[in-house]
């Protein structure tokens, strides 16, 4: 979903926003502001329990490589997460 269309969903759907205001009061949330996060900013609020299962992700694959692409799927991420990556509550899931 593209992050234009999730902003149209919460604009039409005071559900989903009163989730989001339950679930991460404005003084919490990552949503808060229109600033862009950092990958501190965000490690942080994943270590502090702010934010969690949430993933953005803007990719844009070259011209050349499209038509290549085209019936995978977008995204093959393969990478290594250590126990100083993730906070206590996952760390005791993990150990």
């Amino acid at each position: 979903m593209y992050e234009c269309e999730w902003e149209e969903m919460k604009e039409g759907n005071d559900e989903i926003v009163n989730f989001i205001m339950e679930h991460l009061p404005q003084s919490l949330s990552p949503f808060s502001d229109s600033s862009p996060q950092t990958k501190m900013s965000i490690l942080r609020d994943i270590y502090d329990g702010y934010l969690y299962g949430l993933v953005r992700c803007d990719i844009k694959v070259p011209e050349s490589l499209r038509s290549h692409f085209s019936k995978m799927p977008p995204i093959f991420k393969n990478i290594d997460v250590f126990s100083e990556d993730i906070g206590p509550f996952m760390r005791y899931f993990a150990d």
